[in-house]
């Protein structure tokens, strides 16, 4: 495990324009708890990077969690048991310990499609992000990422495709 300062946000994911107050009801030590408890499940080594300064041994000061900063986002890299380099970063709300709990959430999320042995998901998901240009994430609305998203990870036959190529195209005019 390594955590970095300052931030390195993944190339081509967008970020958010407004950030929302989140409703976790943890400390800030629980969701870096239990952020870094999902990290070392999900692969053994990962690197954290956020705009928290961090000691010599690159662990978080403890008053930083709260500290206001003018970047509260967050990412994780990590390679998976494919060999491949993956990313999450999450910058949705105004506090960088609220978005260590989404995180923190969203990889155990990832986990649970794993030990369920739905992992063909996680590279649907992966590949969908890759496929999309990030001009398309920054004008789309947030209910057509939702839509676009949810087109790609169902798959399926030519039918299902054709009308996922129309709605897609319909989507960028």
């Amino acid at each position: 495990m390594s955590n970095r300062s300052p931030l390195e946000w993944p190339i081509g994911v967008p970020r958010t324009k407004y950030r929302d107050r989140s409703v976790y009801k943890v400390s800030p030590g629980a969701a870096l708890k239990h952020l870094l408890v999902q990290a070392r499940l999900l692969s053994g080594s990962f690197v954290l990077t956020s705009n928290a300064r961090v000691n010599r041994d690159g662990n978080f000061y403890a008053d930083e969690l709260e500290r206001k900063l003018d970047d509260p986002g967050i990412a994780l890299y990590w390679t998976d048991g494919k060999k491949l380099q993956r990313s999450i970063a999450v910058d949705q709300f105004g506090k960088l310990w609220e978005n260590m709990r989404a995180l923190g959430l969203a990889i155990e999320a990832l986990r649970t499609l794993q030990r369920t042995g739905a992992s063909q998901v996680l590279d649907r998901v992966f590949s969908a992000f890759i496929r999309m240009s990030a001009a398309f994430w920054r004008s789309a609305s947030e209910s057509m990422r939702i839509l676009a998203l949810m087109l790609v990870l169902l798959g399926g036959n030519r039918r299902r495709g054709s009308c996922r190529s129309g709605v897609l195209h319909q989507m960028r005019d």
